[in-house]
């Protein structure tokens, strides 16, 4: 028999007592659910709208990293002058050292992300909230970044060599303004 949504009773798991004995259960995931009157429809709907709800946040977080990463590949094709003013293009090693720091940083920061090219070939990286601002420049070889909180000093890190420390040091400040 099909209840909800192509689902039938005897393919779900984690049976639970339930009131009508000729009913196979409901799983339940630490959450109460009301009987409806035609039985466990009810459950079922809300069970699959909190999944599919679950879903919808992943797609969207996913859908924002990508949108980092296709930022970057454009800025990969940037020739020398991209700006009018003699810049140099933006580096490969800049971005990858920059998708890399990516995949450090926590999904839902990244809707809040702007990525954009610097006058000296690399890539800035800002992280804009109503609680401060944080701004990294990715080279080469190092990467500097500034943090400004409202009521605070701004605090400079200045040409610092990419390894674990200083990646999850800029991924904190990154977090603290959020």
């Amino acid at each position: 028999m099909t209840i909800a949504y192509g689902l039938t009773w005897d393919n779900i798991p984690s049976p639970m007592p339930v009131r009508n004995s000729n009913l196979s259960p409901l799983p339940i995931r630490n959450k109460r659910f009301q009987l409806s009157r035609t039985g466990k429809v009810h459950e079922i709907r809300t069970l699959y709208t909190s999944q599919r709800r679950n879903t919808s946040i992943s797609v969207i977080l996913d859908a924002a990293k990508d949108y980092l990463l296709k930022q970057l590949t454009i800025l990969e094709t940037l020739h020398e002058d991209w700006d009018g003013f003699g810049s140099p293009a933006v580096s490969s090693i800049a971005i990858q050292n920059c998708r890399s720091v990516l995949n450090f940083i926590r999904p839902e920061l990244f809707s809040r992300i702007k990525l954009l090219p610097n006058e000296w070939g690399g890539v800035q990286l800002q992280y804009k909230t109503k609680n401060g601002l944080v701004c990294c420049d990715y080279g080469d070889e190092s990467m500097s970044y500034f943090v400004e909180r409202a009521d605070e000093e701004i605090k400079w890190f200045s040409f610092i060599s990419y390894n674990k420390n200083n990646i999850d040091s800029f991924v904190e400040s990154l977090f603290s303004v959020r």
